[in-house]
């Protein structure tokens, strides 16, 4: 149940940091609710009328747009040098 635990914990800090990267941005309103087991991500168009952005958030699903923003290089750098991300 630890390992269980420690993973919806990690879960849940991700989800909430790549909610605050996504809404910097001028296209994605994004936000993460806890649930039992783990974190519901809504990610919505800044502007419904956008239907690019409307259809770019569906075709990505979840994987996709967790690769959405310019953060990642700076992470996996630091990932692979070992340092510390997201204030971990």
């Amino acid at each position: 149940m630890i390992r269980c635990m420690t993973a919806i914990a990690a879960i849940r800090r991700m989800a909430a940091n790549h909610t605050s990267m996504l809404d910097q941005g001028d296209e994605y309103h994004a936000s993460a609710k806890e649930i039992p087991g783990g974190t519901r991500l809504t990610v919505t168009a800044k502007n419904p009328g956008d239907s690019n952005v409307v259809a770019r958030i569906r075709a990505l699903g979840f994987a996709g747009i967790m690769t959405e923003g310019d953060h990642h290089t700076r992470h996996h750098i630091a990932l692979a040098r070992g340092e510390p991300v997201h204030g971990l």
